[in-house]
């Protein structure tokens, strides 16, 4: 039976993580600005594919930016999600008006919410002062 462990690898060892996915991302943000602002022309949709293309395969065959790229985004991922939680524990704090939270408060609260975003990206093994967790067992 195959799991989700063995879909993944296939995908990796075929090459999609290395060129067909960097690719998509490159043609994408590249065929988007020449339609947004439309520096070829109005109504050029076809030329605007042919030369978002042509940039995409000349970045994928660019290995050293390809190995940034996949470098760079996994990052990125992390930093929108822990932005977009960030946000959701602001809006707890403060969802509604009438609950009279004032400026003071929610900056309280904007603090708290970023020692909860440190304690959750720090690594298992520390706790948020760095103390080295609870077990002494092996540390000398």
């Amino acid at each position: 039976m195959a799991t989700i462990n063995d879909l993944i690898y296939q995908l990796q060892s075929s090459g999609i993580y290395d060129f067909v996915l960097p690719f998509l991302l490159v043609f994408t943000i590249v065929f988007a600005i020449l339609e947004k602002t439309q520096v070829l022309g109005k109504a050029k949709k076809n030329i605007n594919l042919v030369v978002s293309l042509v940039i995409a395969l000349i970045v994928i065959n660019q290995f050293e930016i390809v190995d940034r790229l996949n470098l760079f985004l996994p990052k990125v991922a992390l930093f929108i999600v822990v932005a977009v939680m960030f946000l959701v524990l602001i809006g707890l704090f403060s969802a509604k008006e009438h609950q009279g939270f004032s400026g003071i408060l929610l900056f309280v609260f904007a603090i708290v919410s970023l020692f909860i975003i440190y304690w959750a990206l720090v690594p298992s093994s520390s706790d948020l002062f760095g103390s080295g967790g609870g077990s002494d067992i092996g540390y000398w």
